[in-house]
């Protein structure tokens, strides 16, 4: 009996070591959440729980852009070339000898955009969401 006791109780041991170890190595703490994320949860030593990633971003930290965003296709097939910019935006262009009647088609604001707006035919301004900032609204406010 006394034998079943020891054994019990080494058990216990390391089922509570093998827990608290599962939950360390399982916890995920960013030392930032990447360009465009921020911290939702803070964590110790200056570490983050738990990151709000924009649109199209992934991962525990962010750490995952969107992809090219010329891989969809966006601009019209013909008299354009897609630009590709840094997470997931793009620009299209109007190929030489070609103007542009609507410089909102396509789209030239990012994804935080609610509206773009025509000034004439060649600019335009984005009116951005809450959560963004900047001319084409690509960047998340902080």
């Amino acid at each position: 009996m006394l034998e079943a006791r020891r054994y019990y109780g080494i058990f216990i041991i390391l089922a509570v070591t093998l827990i608290l170890c599962l939950k360390m190595a399982l916890s995920i703490s960013c030392t930032n959440c990447g360009n465009y994320g921020y911290c939702a949860k803070k964590g110790v030593n200056d570490t983050c729980d738990q990151c709000k990633c924009p649109a199209g971003f992934n991962g525990n930290c962010c750490e995952i852009m969107p992809p090219p965003g010329c891989n969809a296709n966006p601009c019209p097939p013909e008299n354009y070339t897609c630009i590709n910019h840094e997470a997931g935006q793009y620009r299209c262009d109007c190929e030489a000898g070609n103007t542009a009647i609507d410089p909102c088609e396509p789209d030239p604001c990012g994804v935080g955009a609610d509206t773009c707006y025509a000034n004439g035919t060649e600019t335009w301004s984005c009116e951005c969401g809450n959560d963004y900032t900047g001319n084409r609204c690509e960047s998340i406010v902080l």
